[in-house]
């Protein structure tokens, strides 16, 4: 599970370095999955049928997804790899993140940093 991860986002990296970098005024949902599969969108705790409906208006906006996700035992991703499997079923833009708010990608002033 965890190879099938890891070749999810090495396509999803792929893909995400042969455009042109987002504008920092672009609008962005923050999703994170914790190790034990809670998933949470822009800070709040939410179901896969809510994050699906996050995901939904973010796509109609044309959003950047900010994902970030705590790592997990060999074997258990399965919680992120769903919840990117769901980001990807929608086209949308992904950008991978390493701390949990995201902060990594966003500036003090809330507008995403340079790629």
């Amino acid at each position: 599970m965890e190879l099938r991860l890891l070749a999810l986002v090495a396509a999803a990296s792929l893909a995400c370095g042969t455009r042109a970098p987002e504008p920092r005024d672009v609008k962005y949902l923050t999703v994170f999955v914790s190790k034990d599969g809670e998933i949470a969108a822009d800070g709040q705790e939410v179901s896969l049928s809510r994050l699906e409906d996050e995901l939904d208006k973010a796509k109609a906006a044309n959003a950047v997804v900010l994902f970030a996700r705590e790592p997990s035992e060999r074997g258990r991703a399965g919680h992120a790899m769903l919840v990117l499997k769901t980001i990807q079923a929608r086209e949308l833009k992904i950008r991978f993140c390493t701390a949990r708010d995201c902060s990594d990608a966003i500036g003090p002033d809330g507008k995403l940093r340079p790629e």
